[in-house]
């Protein structure tokens, strides 16, 4: 493949969705802004590595293809354009949810030179840089981590039980907390213990709804806020899905790799429920996961 002209570059430069160019043997060729700012690799980077461009993974950590050949790779055979959801992993450590569509690129003979690849992340709203402007002008963001805090779970928890009362519209919480996490602390240090705080949060945050909320309680405590689920088995579904996503993340200190696990018990919110006892309910399911084993998830409520 030619390299793109400068015009080019330039107005894929403006696009809010990442964008990407491959050659035959998955080399990246151009990547543009918004692919920097939603991976976190510079252009650079991806032009100067040598193992081409990675795959998508899904929920547990494992290639989309599962031995058989990616999409892209199909798509670099057979001209077909395809449409892709799985997770990248972020520069940071943590997985974004990402939805891709991938294509070929042909030259005036029809002979397919490369591909393209568009991308987005699928989880976030179009709005959320508004959303994080207005938390942190409410003083409602943790400064480490850069998801809520207390003070915006209590907002939220009281909004969505009284959403709740009025209309059914069912509320679920989980409570995550990270193991043996003060062995983190002990080994690597507390720089490296807040590296690990700050990839738990954005694993947690990432392959969530934009509605959705995710806030550290306190120390290697996080809550999970998920409006409109009203059944522990779709509650479950999306806990088991953070548990893995934590567990398959990484983060890297000193060129040392850590990585940590999280137990999570789970609630559905109940008529009367006060934040108190919805709270309670999340934390004591919590702790019956910990004496359990750890890195699994505990969800009681309505399974229908």
């Amino acid at each position: 493949m030619t390299r793109i002209d400068v015009t080019h570059q330039a107005i894929l430069n403006t696009l809010l969705d990442g964008v990407a160019y491959v050659s035959k043997d998955l080399r990246v060729i151009f990547w543009n802004s918004a692919a920097e700012r939603i991976t976190g690799f510079m252009a650079a980077e991806m032009i100067a590595s040598a193992t081409g461009l990675s795959e998508l993974e899904d929920a547990a950590g494992k290639p989309l293809s599962k031995g058989g050949r990616r999409p892209l790779v199909k798509t670099l055979e057979d001209g077909r354009p395809r449409k892709v959801i799985g997770y990248f992993r972020h520069k940071h450590g943590y997985r974004i949810s990402i939805s891709a569509r991938v294509s070929a690129l042909r030259d005036a003979q029809d002979a397919i030179l490369g591909g393209v690849v568009c991308f987005w992340d699928s989880a976030q709203a179009r709005d959320s840089e508004e959303r994080l402007t207005h938390l942190q002008r409410e003083n409602l963001l943790d400064p480490l981590t850069g998801v809520g805090n207390r003070r915006f779970a209590d907002q939220v928890l009281e909004l969505e039980l009284r959403n709740l009362q009025r209309h059914g519209a069912g509320l679920g919480l989980l409570f995550a907390d990270i193991d043996l996490f003060k062995r983190v602390n002990d080994v690597y240090g507390h720089l490296a213990g807040d590296k690990v705080l700050s990839m738990v949060a954005q694993a947690l945050s990432k392959s969530l709804r934009s509605y959705d909320a995710v806030v550290r309680w306190g120390g290697e405590e996080f809550l999970v806020i998920l409006p409109r689920v009203k059944s522990a088995q779709k509650l479950e579904k999306v806990g088991e899905r953070l548990r893995l996503l934590v567990e398959s993340a990484e983060v890297e200190d000193e060129g040392r790799p850590i990585q940590v696990t999280v137990t999570i018990g789970g609630c559905t919110a109940l008529p009367g429920d006060t934040v108190e006892r919805l709270l309670e309910r999340a934390d004591r399911l919590m702790y019956q996961g910990k004496t359990q084993g750890r890195n699994q998830v505990v969800v009681s409520g309505d399974r229908a």
